[in-house]
C-alpha cells in the first residue's frame, strides 16, 4: 500500500480507526473522515506519531455538499486509490419499536452516505482506477430480531451500490461475481486477523 492514498470515513474510532492504523501502518496515505472532528484529529495524531502519514476531515456523511468538497480537498493533494465506506450507526428494535425518525436516521447514514461517498469519489478515480470496499454488517445474513434494518442494509447492499467494485483506468466497471452470504463471514474474520 505504499503511497497510496485511501480515504476511510467513521474512522474517528471502531473499526475505522482499525483500518486506518493498519492501512498507515503498511505505508498509505491515510484520510479521515469523521463527524467527530476531535476524534478524527486523535487518530491522525496517532498515526504520524508512529511515523505515518495522515489527515484529518470533520464530515457528515449524509450531507452531500459537504462529502463533494471533501473529496475535491483530498484530490488536490493526489489522486485517490482507495475509499473504505466504513462510516455507519446502529440502533437496537424491532418494526415495532424502531420509530420512522430512528429508521430514517439509520438509512441517512448507512445508505445515502455511501451513496454520497461513492458519487463523490469515483470521478477522480476514473483516470487512474482504484478500489471501493463498503463495510456492512453480518446480521445481513444472519438476521437478529431486535435490527430490523440490519436485514434491510446489507441486503441492498448486495444488489447495488456497496459491493466491492474495482474500476480500471479506462473509466469501466468490472463488476466482481456477486458475493455469497458467507463472504460476509469471511470478510469479518479476515478483517479481525489484519487488524490484530
Amino acid at each position: 500500500m505504499d503511497e497510496k492514498t485511501a480515504v476511510i470515513t467513521g474512522a474517528g474510532s471502531g473499526i475505522g480507526r482499525a483500518i486506518a492504523l493498519k492501512f498507515a501502518a503498511n505505508g498509505a496515505k491515510v484520510h479521515i473522515l469523521d463527524v467527530n472532528q476531535k476524534d478524527a484529529n486523535n487518530v491522525a495524531s496517532e498515526i504520524c506519531q508512529a511515523g505515518g502519514s495522515a489527515m484529518a476531515y470533520a464530515c457528515d456523511v449524509t450531507n452531500q455538499a459537504e462529502v463533494g468538497a471533501r473529496f475535491r480537498e483530498i484530490s488536490q493533494r493526489g489522486p485517490i486509490q482507495i475509499l473504505v465506506n466504513n462510516a455507519g450507526v446502529s440502533h437496537i428494535g424491532n418494526v415495532e419499536s424502531t420509530t420512522e425518525t430512528d429508521f430514517d436516521r439509520v438509512m441517512r447514514v448507512n445508505v445515502k452516505g455511501y451513496y454520497n461517498c461513492i458519487q463523490a469519489c469515483v470521478g477522480h478515480m476514473k483516470p487512474h482506477g482504484g478500489v471501493i470496499l463498503n463495510m456492512a454488517s453480518v446480521a445481513g445474513s444472519a438476521g437478529l430480531a431486535t435490527a430490523i434494518y440490519e436485514r434491510i442494509i446489507p441486503g441492498g447492499s448486495r444488489k447495488c451500490m456497496t459491493s466491492w467494485r474495482r474500476l480500471n483506468p479506462l473509466g469501466e466497471w468490472e463488476s466482481r461475481r456477486k458475493w455469497p452470504r458467507w463472504h460476509y463471514f469471511c470478510v469479518q474474520m479476515r478483517l479481525r486477523s489484519l487488524l490484530e
